[in-house]
């Protein structure tokens, strides 16, 4: 159990002021504000300013309660706490009873992050079953023994000792009521959570509190033996013709993840660095276009922004190589290192996974050898994917 010293500490409230709200919770069972015996009025927001809140909300969903509570002080000239906008956010519907809100991270109670009591009789035995459910399936389980009561009290245990570990107070304004959810840092994770985990969209956070903040990703908990694969998509994936450029290296493609956020690299890395594997495909298809050749005239950018001579199915080890490069015996198109190093007047391509993950992901592509008549080529950058905790 926490000291008063302590639970002050964490919620950014004077030790008096916790001392007198768990006196007033112990006398009366609430810690409602009342003034000659009956409970002070709350404040509320004018219509129109819901209108405001509302249009905040749609334009930035993920936009946090402080934030919120700065968008409608600006807009009407009047400050409100974070209490305020809650009761208008449930009146907008953006809450529901049933959700004890764990997470205020979006502005409003998440549908499934809650606390839940379930009382259960299993083996002639009736038990209380106290949990806390996430974006991800439960974070916290704790059981009460027959005969052991439920009240306030316990729950409240509870919160302190199970719940708040995994809570990462915003140090700000009203810091006590925007508690953030720590998120999973992989789709692994996610699943060995909750192993009924569907395949979709969810928020991940692989450096923790503290980092460069979470991001969305897709989950594949199909792929991979159902083990839960994180997939970061980003602007370069179309197959693209390639034609026009001479130079070695003088046609570039930077690629942009996660819809171009500047801490998209660091994000990422972080990413690769909770995970056991990644691997992303590339592929290059080439006409009389050669790709590394003796002094490369294709490469990729490494996400430390080093320049890359080896080719998916290859390893950093197997410079000037593609996949075919790499077989015993070697399965390249006139011994070379790459199919497309032979520049035979014939459709080639070499393809395969980049597995890396230090390297990865993929910041930039670089061709050359498509000027001439006759020559050109595509290129294909498959998604990043992740799986496997580190």
């Amino acid at each position: 159990m926490k000291s008063d010293e302590e639970i002050a500490c964490e919620l950014f409230l004077s030790p008096r002021m916790v001392m007198r709200i768990c006196h007033k919770f112990f006398m009366t069972g609430s810690v409602l504000p009342y003034k000659d015996g009956r409970p002070v009025s709350t404040t509320t927001l004018h219509q129109h300013w819901e209108y405001i809140l509302l249009e905040a909300i749609v334009n930035e969903p993920a936009t946090r309660l402080h934030q919120l509570a700065t968008t409608i002080q600006e807009q009407t000239g009047s400050e409100f706490d974070i209490s305020t906008l809650c009761r208008a956010l449930h009146r907008l519907g953006f809450t529901k009873k049933k959700d004890r809100c764990l997470s205020r991270k979006y502005g409003y109670s998440p549908k499934g992050q809650r606390a839940e009591v379930r009382r259960i009789r299993t083996n002639n035995r009736r038990i209380t079953v106290i949990s806390a459910i996430g974006y991800d399936g439960y974070l916290a389980v704790s059981v009460l023994e027959p005969g052991q009561k439920f009240n306030r009290i316990v729950f409240a245990e509870f919160l302190r000792n199970e719940i708040m570990p995994l809570l990462n107070s915003y140090n700000g304004r009203n810091a006590h009521s925007v508690i953030l959810l720590v998120s999973a840092k992989t789709c692994t994770q996610i699943k060995s959570r909750n192993p009924k985990a569907t395949s979709g969209s969810y928020m991940i956070d692989p450096d923790g509190p503290g980092g460069h903040g979470p991001f969305m990703v897709f989950c594949d908990m199909n792929d991979k033996m159902a083990v839960g694969v994180t997939v970061v998509g980003h602007d370069s994936e179309k197959r693209t013709s390639v034609k026009g450029f001479e130079s070695p290296g003088s046609y570039k493609r930077d690629v942009s993840y996660l819809g171009g956020d500047f801490n998209a690299v660091a994000k990422l890395s972080g990413l690769a660095n909770a995970s056991k594997i990644c691997e992303q495909f590339i592929k290059y298809e080439c006409y009389n276009s050669v790709l590394l050749g003796s002094n490369p005239i294709g490469w990729w950018v490494s996400r430390n922004f080093e320049k890359m001579t080896y080719w998916g199915g290859a390893t950093p080890a197997d410079s000037l190589k593609c996949a075919c490069g790499v077989t015993s015996p070697n399965s390249c198109a006139g011994n070379k290192g790459c199919n497309c190093d032979i520049n035979d007047n014939k459709w080639r391509k070499d393809e395969g996974l980049l597995k890396e993950k230090s390297d990865l992901p993929v910041l930039q592509l670089r061709f050359g050898d498509t000027e001439d008549n006759g020559e050109g080529g595509y290129y294909t950058l498959g998604k990043l994917r992740c799986y496997g905790e580190e």
